[in-house]
């Protein structure tokens, strides 16, 4: 049974022992350990559902269409985001700036 929710600041968190965490919360973003939930992980959930059609994504596919890009597992740039300030770009940063060669 995790602990009752623990305050840092605005940051809230949930924990189960003293190494892994059920939840936290920074402002009004919150972040669960899905694999605590689910028997498998989230991409293996989402697998299993794409294989039984698409017609089971009706919000996906109303808000970002049906592309078959959509439905494939996408890169996010760890290294890149290190701060609010990245959430309020507009456009993709220069490739210079990813560091790869």
């Amino acid at each position: 049974m995790p602990d009752e929710k623990k305050k840092y600041g605005n940051i809230k968190i949930i924990p189960l022992n003293k190494e892994k965490y059920l939840q936290f919360e920074i402002r009004e973003l919150r972040f669960l350990d899905s694999y605590q939930f689910f028997f498998t992980s989230l991409e293996e959930l989402v697998s299993l559902l794409l294989k039984a059609g698409k017609k089971n994504f009706t919000h996906t596919q109303k808000h970002l269409g049906n592309s078959d890009l959509v439905f494939a597992k996408g890169v996010f740039p760890y290294s890149y985001m290190t701060g609010p300030k990245q959430f309020e770009e507009t456009k993709l940063p220069p490739i210079e700036s990813s560091g790869t060669t």
